[in-house]
């Protein structure tokens, strides 16, 4: 739902996709939402759904830009010891 893998116990009603569908959106856009629906209807477990959704999301954006970071910084390391490389054997 909304590019995000949803891990739910069971088959979600109609209600509570609604729900999690407005709860991303809001993540998303940084709005709070206001949530309403009947005793019972699984609003709890539809918002704790959507927003451990969108959390696993973000961790995997932020751990995949983290790496490729790493990745920079080894090439540049790299690039540097092989341009600078200082052998004192070799200094007069």
């Amino acid at each position: 739902i909304e590019s995000h893998a949803i891990y739910f116990p069971h088959t979600p009603y109609q209600s509570q996709k609604m729900v999690i569908i407005k709860v991303l959106q809001g993540l998303r856009n940084r709005r709070n939402c206001l949530i309403e629906s009947p005793t019972g209807s699984g609003k709890t477990l539809a918002l704790l759904c959507s927003c451990l959704a969108w959390q696993q999301k973000k961790k995997e954006i932020y751990q995949a830009q983290l790496e490729k970071l790493r990745q920079e910084m080894r090439a540049r390391e790299q690039e540097a010891d092989d341009c600078c490389h200082y052998d004192p054997r070799r200094a007069a």
